[in-house]
């Protein structure tokens, strides 16, 4: 089992199994502007060979929508959600596209048979799940037995200027909202369903020039929007007086990629 530089650079302090062999790619970060996440999550997938793909969790499509004038036209995609009113609106986004498919299931009840697709994949997705061995179970499920699934996740240091803003502002310490499924503690449950995990980090920056955006950038949080009115105040003023004193806000934007196959 290739443990060392994973385990030095992951930090992560769970019991693996020695049968998983972890590989960690190094070089790929980029703060390249033409190079963004959904076009490098695109690339990654393009490279395997495929027929089949299904996503999960597909939000509003955003992911394809870059990539349309890319999109092979003898893929056959499905795109899911659990909520109805994401997928309508994935839909309106791809209507256009006649080899993309949606439905609406939860990750946990795919509406698929065994076995039957190349490529599954999980953007972003998977901290928002309660059951992640459950959803795992299913992925498992329904992948091809020489399938290769892609779930992408933030790092512990994805948008960490937020969070310490927030502490700044108000003296409250609140969690991230990724950290249940980052690149510290993603490892052991891909672990016990995958014999091949290769790892790979996306690094980009983005610099909010006016209170306003940062204040909605701020609300779109999910630890944000259950917080009373007497927090959101007093945050969205300290906003207000650091704009006075400073030209932009600057926030980590750090993914990584795990891909996860059967030798």
């Amino acid at each position: 089992m290739q443990m060392d530089l994973a385990t030095s650079l992951l930090n992560d302090k769970t019991d693996i199994s020695s049968n998983v062999q972890i590989r960690l790619n190094e070089n790929v970060p980029t703060n390249n502007p033409c190079n963004t996440w959904q076009e490098f999550v695109f690339q990654k997938i393009s490279e395997k060979n495929f027929s089949t793909l299904l996503e999960v969790g597909c939000g509003n499509g955003l992911l394809w929508k870059k990539n349309e004038h890319q999109i092979n036209n003898n893929w056959n995609i499905h795109l899911s959600d659990s909520s109805p009113n994401v997928v309508h609106e994935a839909q309106a986004n791809l209507c256009h596209l006649s080899n993309i498919n949606f439905w609406v299931f939860p990750i946990t009840g795919i509406a698929f048979n065994d076995n039957i697709f190349n490529v599954v994949l999980a953007n972003q997705m998977l901290h928002r799940v309660n059951n992640i061995s459950a959803a795992l179970t299913e992925i498992k499920r329904v992948l091809a037995q020489d399938g290769i699934f892609y779930a992408a996740s933030g790092t512990i240091h994805h948008q960490k200027e937020l969070f310490d803003f927030i502490a700044d502002a108000t003296g409250v310490l609140i969690p991230n909202d990724i950290q249940s499924f980052t690149n510290h503690n993603a490892v052991e449950p891909l672990s016990n369903f995958f014999d091949t995990i290769d790892i790979t980090y996306y690094k980009d920056e983005l610099k909010i020039h006016d209170d306003d955006a940062l204040i909605d950038y701020f609300s779109a949080l999910r630890s944000i929007k259950t917080q009373d009115s007497l927090f959101k105040s007093k945050l969205f003023e300290y906003i207000r007086q650091y704009f006075l004193n400073h030209e932009f806000f600057s926030i980590t934007k750090e993914f990584v990629l795990f891909t996860c196959s059967d030798l």
